[in-house]
């Protein structure tokens, strides 16, 4: 039966109306009305229009801002936001030591994809059967052609690749990438048939496998611009050359595409942790994964890891 409380009206289906405006309205078969079977409005307090039980509903909770001096927030303002150390599944007394381990060695870190490092004493060599020259011409590249002009500039401007007047000529590949990126790539066939090839091998995956028994923590890694960290021999950059429409250019760091640029590099990363594979770190090519049985461990193996690379100057992406 409705009843008059003041000037509030309140009907059979609990609902509590001052005027047209509706100030509370509950359900039969709802919590409060099972709970509290005999609530009176005065026990509900009605704040400009709106009403909040006293049921232990409360504010959700907001995250306080990182401080300045937080590891986390460092990584982001030194250029590292991409290194996610919040991911880590690790405890947090791990996670902030290895963003100050970050932190520390920020300069193996690099900051765009072309920015790569040079790896010291090494250098690639390229041993030809016969020296006769060859000569291709450059194949349609992909439209708009004044994508293909600013990744060849860029590459030049960073000493990858410069303006050449060698005999040789193989043809561009240049191809899209999934993120819509313009990949430089080489046709040497003609070079890799006439090069003798290295016999130096790659980590068999048995052998990968069977040294990550009995470990829990797993760091992955791998240099930024992969072979662009080898220099290439200077009386050897003329073989690279490669035709383009803007005219011909060679390689001063060791491209992809080189029969023997796999064999090369692997020998170059185990000159340098050659004595860590197997043991705390799997070496292939550019990847890296350092593994460990504890968080004090892995930290451990990571710094001498970060070490080697500046050492030899060389970058992670």
């Amino acid at each position: 039966m409705p009843f008059q409380h003041k000037n509030e009206q309140v009907t059979s289906d609990w609902t509590v109306r001052r005027g047209g405006e509706i100030l509370l309205g509950v359900r039969r078969e709802s919590q409060i009305a099972d709970v509290f079977p005999c609530l009176a409005v005065e026990d509900l307090p009605i704040t400009q229009g709106l009403c909040r039980s006293q049921c232990g509903l409360s504010d959700p909770p907001t995250a306080s801002p990182r401080s300045a001096g937080d590891p986390v927030q460092l990584l982001k303002d030194c250029g590292l936001a991409d290194i996610n150390v919040d991911g880590c599944e690790v405890s947090e007394s791990c996670r902030r030591k290895l963003a100050e381990l970050v932190l520390s060695y920020q300069d193996v870190f690099s900051r765009d994809k072309l920015d790569c490092g040079e790896a010291k004493e090494f250098v690639h060599r390229i041993h030809l059967s016969d020296d006769r020259p060859f000569r291709l011409p450059y194949r349609r590249v992909p439209r708009p052609l004044p994508t293909a002009e600013r990744v060849l500039s860029d590459m030049e401007m960073k000493g990858i690749i410069s303006k050449s007047l060698s005999e040789y000529a193989s043809p561009l590949v240049m191809v899209w990438k999934k993120n819509g990126d313009l990949r430089i790539c080489t046709d040497f066939r003609w070079l890799n048939a006439k090069t003798i090839k290295d016999a130096h091998p790659l980590p068999h995956q048995a052998d990968c496998l069977a040294a990550l028994g009995g470990n829990a923590l797993f760091s992955t890694m791998d240099l930024a611009s992969e072979f662009y960290n080898v220099p290439l021999h200077e009386s050897d950059r003329k073989f690279t050359a490669f035709t383009t429409p803007m005219g011909l250019y060679e390689y001063n760091w060791l491209p992809q595409g080189l029969c023997n640029s796999p064999a090369s590099f692997m020998c170059m990363m185990l000159s340098i942790f050659g004595d860590l594979n197997f043991s705390s770190l799997l070496c292939y090519l550019d990847d890296l994964l350092v593994f460990a049985p504890s968080e004090e461990e892995e930290l451990r193996r990571l710094e001498v890891v970060f070490s080697r690379l500046r050492a030899n100057n060389l970058k992670l992406s």
